[in-house]
């Protein structure tokens, strides 16, 4: 219990809405406001945890916190509490603060705008809204988050039986599903380098490409490190800068998730009756969502599938992304000193190949708000996997930093 002065917590509730908590600090003659979110809700628990870890025993090993939601996003709101109560002992708490964590981010933050225009009155207008819920590359580095790409999801069904049949008998008669549905991603996607249609690309910005070089001039040497790559697999681009900018910016598809096969060791001679996929397409920052989506039903659409046979295509969900607009020369100065002081160098700016569907939401309710995104992640911690962990030293020092920034910028 922290015994913040002046602070006021509730549990918004509303029919059909997930929770939210929300909080504010009253400061004597404040001016401004500064918002601190975060999300409180987890990813399944999954299966697969080492020996003595599992998602909800937390375990404190070599510096790191175990559990899920550990990093994602559960430290976030402690660290705020935190970062406030020591303004307030040092006496340099010169403005209000708002609480603000929702209980829906990994569903996509869908009620985030019901809660913000019922709390308008009590949240005001933030000068800075600080999102804890990323990270960087390394725990080396405070990371400052310059683009989010949005996403599209959807399922793409291919059905040419209302059953099995044996494939001796079916075969050569009946239309193959798999195949159906690997004909139909290639008119969006061309299997030899994963390009997709040309309305789903936009120009990188002058500004991007100058902080993409000064990131990948920096951390581009290790850049396949934090991924395993199978043995002798090279990566889709040679060169740092663009295998940089295919992973923040521009746009490329997964296949996630598929129904109708059986697990090979389980499989027979029949021919399947469909074929589901679940893909997940990643879109540019500036691309708007709804025009993703008309792209792509446009280039699915083009002509009819084989042999007639049944398709469907379901939008199950996405997002916008965003392309920040600067901070203001005072907050990033502010920044920059104290990562000095924590990290004995710059911050970084970079860009999120991810999706965190309230950033556009805050950024559309309150245009004139400096949204300062960061956090503990980094790509060892696991995040959505089993043995998620935090950092726990990294996250302290993230702290540091936005501490001494609210002290110095004194918004």
């Amino acid at each position: 219990k922290q015994e913040i002065k002046n602070a006021n917590f509730s549990m918004e509730k509303a029919e059909g809405k997930t929770p939210l908590l929300f909080g504010t600090v009253d400061t004597p003659d404040a001016k401004t406001t500064v918002m601190f979110y975060g999300h409180l809700d987890k990813q399944p628990p999954l299966s697969g945890w080492a020996d003595g870890l599992g998602p909800y025993t937390p375990v404190l090993k070599d510096g790191f916190l175990y559990g899920r939601g550990s990093l994602d996003d559960g430290y976030a709101f402690f660290m705020s509490v935190l970062i406030v109560k020591a303004l307030q002992i040092a006496n340099r708490l010169r403005f209000r603060v708002v609480f603000f964590f929702e209980t829906d981010e990994e569903s996509g933050s869908n009620d985030v705008p019901y809660y913000l225009e019922k709390l308008k009155d009590r949240v005001k207008t933030p000068d800075t809204i600080f999102i804890a819920d990323l990270g960087g590359f390394d725990a080396s580095t405070f990371y400052l988050t310059q683009s989010i790409r949005g996403s599209v999801k959807f399922e793409l069904t291919a059905q040419s039986l209302t059953q099995g049949a044996h494939a001796g008998d079916a075969g050569g008669i009946v239309p193959e599903t798999f195949r159906l549905a690997r004909h139909l991603l290639d008119r969006i996607e061309r299997p030899s380098d994963g390009a997709l249609p040309q309305s789903l690309y936009t120009k990188v910005p002058l500004e991007y490409y100058r902080q993409a070089r000064a990131f990948t001039s920096e951390k581009g040497p290790a850049l396949l490190a934090m991924l395993p790559l199978a043995e002798g697999v090279r990566p889709c681009r040679s060169d740092a800068l663009e295998l940089y900018l295919n992973a923040v910016w521009r746009p490329n598809l997964t296949t996630v998730g598929v129904d109708g096969l059986l697990p090979t060791a389980e499989a027979g001679n029949v021919l399947r009756p469909l074929t589901r996929l679940a893909i997940d397409v990643r879109i540019p920052p500036d691309l708007p969502h709804q025009k993703a989506i008309e792209g792509l039903r446009a280039a699915f659409e083009s002509t009819p599938p084989l042999y007639d046979t049944t398709v469907s295509l379901k939008d199950v969900g996405g997002c916008s992304g965003i392309n920040l607009k600067p901070l203001k020369n005072s907050l990033k100065d502010a920044i920059t000193s104290s990562c000095k002081s924590s990290f004995g160098k710059d911050p970084l700016f970079w860009g999120c190949g991810a999706s965190i569907g309230c950033v556009p939401m805050f950024d559309a309710a309150f245009p004139n708000s400096a949204l300062v995104i960061c956090g503990a992640g980094t790509p060892d911690s696991l995040p959505h996997s089993p043995n998620e962990r935090l950092n726990v030293s990294y996250m302290i020092k993230i702290a540091k930093v936005i501490y001494s920034a609210l002290d110095v910028y004194n918004p």
